[in-house]
């Protein structure tokens, strides 16, 4: 909503300070210019005051709208992001923001340069659903250069736009190279349920004499960009966009095949990262998977639709097959020999071997071929993770852990002791020795040591947990190497409930470090399970605890969802604190929890009076978990619809949505929100409304 002030106080002040200057000098040119600021300002308040908020809304918008047509760029710029932030309530100026998109001025602001075709686009995108029929009235009659804009700006809006679908698909039959490319991509972010854009999309891929749209369509039929990278573990796959049907999946996998053997590296690339999504077509298409592991060209690699970096076709055919462990037999001999390849190896087959060969039948077979080869160092990983060896293989190891080559040395003790640290207390102390490292070494070769054993020890995982004891100790001791912190958290993470005795360490850090490295701190107490749940409290309690660690526990036991439910009074008292965020965290852990609700839900009523309106939102949205235990706390949810501030609006005519039948008392404050400025309020209530009924 569009924010107004309470009280013209600042005007009144200038006006007073006038005054007595007026007074005092006698009445000069200055005093008298500020003295008719000062009364026109509270005039114009005096107005506004009268104003109802739909009608202040409307005036604001319209002054933004006028400020577009000013000749300075900083100023047309200024009025596009007030009208972005007011999102669909900017409405009656999509038109003229549209009209901007072909504006290519700019001006430096900082270092930065700024241009207000840019930020127009952007303006529009925030105005959301409610700019579809604007475009949809305007764009036909624009330039190219506004048409190529407005299929972008549809394709962030998303579905909600789904309205211009059958202009886009009128214009796409004559659209040339680029039109086509922009305008499958707006297609197929709009129509995610695929009924016109999959038949589309697989046309294109099978048909279009332009690479560049064969490689669009490829592009969005595996939804995300980021799947191009070859770290499979951190990113999700794309099985259920479009393909819902068995049909439609077996046409589009036949599809894919055949674009294994296009003239584009990208859309075979991208063909063989879509394929592995498709298990119940495998026997089709992995001999075509294989064959790409011979391909020597490179394909681009995008993020948020920008070229980041290239990466070869093979490796995206090498992280395709490791989804496909059935084939194991046909797949691992060439994965094996594309990685041994000295002039042109596969790294991507390099891990996928790692994955592979503990799920074998015979997996010694493969690693006593890999220790006898050239580059023995890639027997280690799948040995360490298969825990098993042979005596030939022990002998070997033993070798190697004195190889004039550091860090195959090094590898080689890492995984002689995995195997087993009793046997091998040399291995053992090799380790402990390159986690040390302080004699005739400098800082840089220690910290790549460090980092070396902890980032085997994460690809190893709960094999390697002979080195928990070796980590916990240097972690007690201190380090100033950031990189080697990282490193350790991950390692723990990967090797799991087995580094539980680390918790305690791990907690008393949650407040050093930040961004994702906190985030990695979180992810592995969460790793430990819910045995640790005790630690937690007790850091809860203790009061010399900072905020930022306050919040890193209440994180962690929300995470743990109803186990950690005899953290309930400890999470309860964090709602005393004098830290805002402390109690936001609070608040969510409770929704989280979902757990005690007499006193959980006592609890996220009182903050619906918290002079914080992002926890009062937090509070409202939080009942919601508790379902129809949270009967009773549906009048204080009534009261909040009331709220001051529209988010906290927002989130108790969701939560009364979600809470159903048992929230039918609210049905008549919930229609009478039919008619309120907020277009999101106004959707909200309406959704809210549709669940109550329905239930």
């Amino acid at each position: 909503m569009v924010a107004r002030n309470t009280a013209p106080s600042s005007f009144a002040a200038a006006g007073r300070a006038a005054r007595r200057l007026l007074h005092v000098i006698g009445g000069t040119v200055v005093a008298l210019t500020i003295l008719t600021a000062a009364n026109s300002l509270c005039a114009q308040y005096d107005e506004d005051s009268k104003l109802t908020d739909a009608a202040f809304a409307e005036k604001r918008v319209a002054e933004l709208i006028a400020q577009l047509d000013h000749a300075d760029a900083s100023e047309r710029v200024e009025a596009i992001r007030k009208l972005a932030r007011l999102g669909q309530e900017a409405r009656p100026a999509t038109s003229k923001l549209i009209d901007l998109l072909s504006d290519d001025a700019t001006y430096r602001e900082y270092v930065v340069q700024t241009v207000v075709s840019t930020e127009a686009s952007r303006a529009v995108v925030a105005i959301g659903s409610e700019a579809v029929t604007p475009l949809r009235e305007q764009v036909h009659r624009q330039s190219k250069r506004i048409k190529s804009d407005s299929t972008f700006i549809a394709r962030q809006i998303g579905p909600a736009a789904r309205g211009l679908l059958p202009q886009f698909l009128r214009e796409y039959k004559a659209a040339d190279e680029d039109e086509r490319a922009n305008l499958l991509a707006a297609i197929a972010a709009i129509d995610h349920s695929g009924s016109t854009a999959l038949p589309l999309l697989l046309k294109a891929i099978r048909n279009d004499k332009s690479h560049y749209v064969r490689e669009t369509a490829a592009r969005w039929l595996t939804r995300s960009t980021l799947l191009t990278s070859v770290y499979w573990k951190e990113r999700a796959p794309a099985a259920d966009w479009f393909s819902n049907t068995p049909q439609d999946r077996s046409r589009a996998a036949n599809v894919l095949r055949t674009a294994l053997r296009d003239r584009s590296p990208d859309v075979r690339a991208l063909a063989a990262i879509s394929l592995s999504t498709y298990p119940e077509s495998a026997d089709r298409f992995v001999p075509g998977l294989i064959y790409l592991l011979g391909d020597s060209g490179a394909h681009s690699v995008m993020y948020s639709h920008h070229v980041v970096g290239q990466e070869a076709v093979a490796d995206a055919a090498a992280n395709a097959l490791v989804r496909f462990p059935n084939h194991l037999d046909r797949s691992l001999p060439r994965l094996i020999k594309v990685a041994l390849d000295a002039e042109r190896p596969v790294w991507a087959a390099r891990f996928a071997i790692a994955g592979l060969i503990p799920r074998t039948k015979q997996p010694l077979d493969y690693v006593q071929q890999l220790l006898d080869s050239d580059q023995p160092d890639l027997a280690f990983l799948p040995l360490a993770r298969y825990g098993k060896s042979s005596r030939a293989i022990i002998l070997k190891l033993q070798q190697l852990t004195v190889d004039d080559d550091k860090p195959v040395a090094l590898k080689a003790s890492i995984t002689l002791a995995c195997l087993d640290a009793t046997a091998y207390p040399n291995a053992v102390s090799a380790v402990q020795k390159a986690l040390t490292l302080k004699e005739a070494q400098t800082e840089k070769d220690i910290d790549t040591d460090r980092t070396a054993v902890c980032r085997f020890v994460e690809s190893v995982g709960p094999n390697a947990s002979f080195t928990v004891p070796l980590l916990k100790q240097y972690m007690l001791e201190g380090d100033d190497s950031d990189e080697f912190d990282w490193a350790v958290v991950s390692a723990l993470a990967s090797i799991g409930v087995e580094s539980a005795p680390m918790a305690p360490i791990l907690i008393d850090h949650l407040d050093k470090g930040y961004g994702f490295f906190v985030d990695e701190k979180e992810d592995t107490l969460v790793a430990f399970g819910p045995k640790i749940v005790p630690l937690l409290i007790r850091a809860l309690e203790n009061p010399e605890k900072s905020a930022p660690h306050r919040i890193g526990c209440l994180h962690v036991l929300g995470r743990f969802g109803s186990s950690a439910s005899d953290a309930v009074p400890a999470v309860v008292s964090q709602l005393k604190s004098k830290y805002p965020r402390v109690r936001e965290a609070a608040v969510q852990a409770l929704g989280d929890i979902a757990a005690r609700p007499t006193e959980s839900l006592a609890a996220l009523q009182n903050t619906l009076s918290d002079p914080r309106p992002f926890v009062r939102a937090k509070g409202a949205s939080s009942m919601a978990a508790f379902g129809l235990r949270a009967k009773k706390s549906v009048p204080a949810l009534i009261d909040a619809l009331s709220d001051s501030y529209l988010d906290v609006r927002v989130a108790a005519a969701s939560s009364l949505g979600h809470l159903g039948s048992i929230a039918r008392d609210a049905i008549p404050v919930l229609e009478s929100l039919a008619d309120v400025q907020s277009v999101h309020l106004r959707d909200t209530a309406r959704v809210a409304l549709e669940a109550i009924r329905a239930k």
